[in-house]
């Protein structure tokens, strides 16, 4: 009987002295990604990034702690991104959405086709755009209409022609 109550006394110092620690959850996520142009499916294959602009909020308890600053007193910052590859509408890709400590004011999504386009699709509220939260797993979606987006031409290739002419353009101080 006495070594039960020492055994509980140490394990209540030990629990006082050294609390437990939380940790914070991951619930795995299945996110269907689906791309549109011009009111229809967009089927092409895209390498993209999303990226949050906001500030670090700081952990709870830390001195720095700070979840509410005020807007227009600090500058949005990337606080958060992932990538992924597209290769058909609805594709599936894993994203958890890990944002704890940060405070996201917007995000963008920045894309590359299979033929070198590039283009950007900005001030984006919501990452993923919809999810419907179930105890095991998360099933979200990300639709985005390439209508929105700014592009950008892919570089024209440099052929052999090309290149001479560069090389010409060098010589005599210009630039290609």
């Amino acid at each position: 009987m006495k070594q039960k109550t020492i055994l509980t006394l140490m394990l209540m110092f030990a629990l006082l002295v050294f609390p437990m620690a939380s940790a914070d959850v991951i619930i795995p996520t299945k996110t269907n990604v689906y791309f549109e142009q011009n009111g229809q499916a967009y089927n092409g294959n895209i390498e993209f990034t999303v990226k949050g602009y906001g500030y670090a909020t700081g952990m709870p308890g830390d001195p720095d702690f700070n979840p509410d600053r005020e807007p227009g007193t600090y500058a949005p910052e990337v606080v958060y991104s992932f990538s992924a590859t597209y290769n058909n509408y609805g594709d599936e890709i894993n994203e958890n959405y890990y944002r704890n400590y940060v405070n996201i004011d917007y995000y963008e999504l920045e894309g590359k086709t299979a033929d070198g386009k590039t283009f950007i699709i900005k001030n984006i509220e919501s990452i993923p755009t919809t999810c419907d939260d179930n105890y095991e797993e998360r099933n979200c979606e990300l639709r985005f209409n390439l209508d929105n987006a700014t592009w950008s031409e892919a570089p024209e290739p440099q052929g052999f022609w090309s290149k001479i002419g560069c090389f010409f353009k060098r010589l005599f101080g210009g630039s290609c």
